[in-house]
């Protein structure tokens, strides 16, 4: 198979978890997510001071936003003793623009 063709869709999550094991999974997720755009915008500053963090602040606000959101939810469902159904599929694809990229 080229790398350029690639393209998989991968079961990542299914079934019904607790409001614990979800904050577990997808709190901790979008922790790392956060923690990745931090040291992306520390990078790109120490390589250029005069660099535009927008994109990375951008990023990192948005993911807090979902955050905040989700723990909303894991509150609640505590709250009226339930579990949370979950069911995520991961779509990916290859980005030729890399892949040209990286030929030129």
């Amino acid at each position: 198979m080229r790398s350029e063709n690639l393209s998989k869709q991968v079961e990542l999550l299914s079934g019904s978890f607790t409001p614990s094991e979800v904050g577990d999974l997808l709190i901790k997720s979008i922790d790392q997510q956060i923690n990745t755009y931090k040291l992306q915008n520390l990078s790109n500053w120490i390589h250029n001071h005069n660099c535009d963090q927008s994109p990375c602040r951008d990023n990192i606000e948005r993911l807090q936003h979902r955050k905040e959101e989700l723990q909303g939810l894991i509150a609640e469902a505590r709250t009226i003793g339930c579990n949370l159904k979950l069911s995520e599929k991961l779509d990916i694809k290859m980005d030729s623009s890399d892949y040209e990229m990286a030929l030129s």
